[in-house]
């Protein structure tokens, strides 16, 4: 017969495994997929590459066709807010890539946020948008936190 102490534990032990079961589970169903199309570039690739950031929300820039370039916005998933393609975002604009990073590998600070990564090619001429929304996948689409809009102008 099992006494009182060994099935406090016993049932302790079952709620602990079910929590940790259930969070893992709620992260793999909420976080961003990290979409890659087949590519592979290695640092110095992506060094060369047009950058841009926050800095750059609501500019105008020429880029030729089939130029790739990235645009590196600061997320902290862990609020539920993820930077995601906008449904107006132009059709010759291409997402090939899109991956978080933590900025500071100092794992002492929980919660603590990092940069989305997103790898963009322009595909045709003509002028284009690219609007990127930081929102929460559970809310409507249009209710949003912040938002990053980029005019491109592409050219031969």
């Amino acid at each position: 017969m099992i006494n009182k102490k060994k099935f406090f534990l016993l049932i302790l032990s079952g709620f602990i495994t079910v929590f940790v079961l259930s969070s893992l589970l709620a992260y793999t169903l909420l976080k961003p997929p990290n979409r890659t199309k087949g590519l592979s570039m290695d640092q110095e690739s992506l060094d060369r590459i047009v950058t841009l950031t926050q800095e750059d929300n609501g500019e105008t820039i020429n880029l030729p066709i089939r130029e790739i370039f990235r645009v590196i916005l600061p997320e902290n998933p862990t609020t539920g807010y993820h930077w995601t393609l906008s449904e107006s975002t132009t059709s010759n604009i291409v997402l090939l890539q899109t991956d978080y990073c933590i900025e500071d590998q100092d794992v002492s600070k929980v919660g603590g946020g990092g940069v989305r990564k997103m790898i963009f090619q322009v595909t045709e001429e003509g002028p284009t948008k690219l609007e990127i929304l930081l929102q929460r996948p559970w809310e409507p689409k249009q209710e949003y936190a912040d938002s990053f809009t980029l005019n491109i102008i592409i050219a031969e």
